[in-house]
């Protein structure tokens, strides 16, 4: 979802995301959503950028375990903050974090925090590590066995059921990668003639 300038600072956007995390109990995600944005930095600047955004979403969401007692498709509002931090010529520390709120149901909210250092090693060659926090106050549910006794902390078969409880709410994911340049460097311009007396 590239961004739109209305004018130098203030800026708008309209996108749609798909999302698929069984692991956190998700089937699908949907989320359609618009809004306006603003630069806080300069942005003809090659140093530090920061801007915000604040949009509104429209979300549909199907889950591995469906739950009863929230919707499926909902209305809501995002916050975003993006930052940029250049550094050592051609090093980028990126920081970019996100609050999904569902206007219907104020207890259902999610934040992203998405943390990125890419350090460039040679000029095709650089590596990136990414950081990435994920929080969610009305987790999916997860279907658990139940026993009727354990023995030295290990449950004691056959199972009697199934209980459904709440995944956890916080989730983390640490990525390390090889960023390989395959756009040859463009040659340096010949040097200027020198003017003959």
């Amino acid at each position: 979802n590239p961004d739109h300038l209305i004018t130098k600072r203030f800026y708008w956007q309209a996108g749609a995301g798909w999302l698929r995390n069984t692991f956190a109990g998700v089937e699908g995600r949907e989320a359609f959503r618009g809004g306006v944005g603003y630069i806080w930095t300069d942005p003809d600047s090659k140093g530090v950028q920061f801007r915000t955004a604040l949009l509104a979403t429209l979300t549909h969401q199907s889950e591995t375990i469906p739950d009863p007692s929230t919707a499926d498709t909902f209305v809501g509002g995002r916050v975003l903050a993006d930052l940029t931090v250049p550094f050592g010529g051609k090093n980028v520390l990126s920081s970019r974090a996100s609050l999904d709120e569902n206007l219907q149901s104020t207890d259902d909210f999610r934040m992203t925090w998405w943390n990125s250092l890419g350090v460039t090693m040679t000029d095709r060659l650089g590596i990136q590590v990414s950081l990435l926090l994920y929080f969610d106050n009305l987790p999916a549910l997860q279907e658990i066995n139940r026993y009727a006794s354990e023995s030295g902390g290990l449950p004691v078969g056959p199972p009697l059921g199934s209980a459904l409880v709440p995944l956890k709410k916080w989730d983390r994911e640490l990525a390390v990668s090889l960023v390989l340049n395959l756009v040859p460097k463009k040659p340096a311009p010949p040097p200027a003639p020198t003017g003959a007396r």
